[in-house]
């Protein structure tokens, strides 16, 4: 099983990588 990585940019300049987990409303995962 393959999963969607998705990375995000916070305000800040943080990595966010977001998981298709976050469809189901789970928290992303910080780095």
């Amino acid at each position: 099983m393959s999963q969607i990585y998705t990375i995000l940019f916070d305000q800040d300049g943080t990595f966010l990588e977001t998981t298709s987990d976050l469809m189901t409303g789970n928290d992303a995962k910080k780095f």
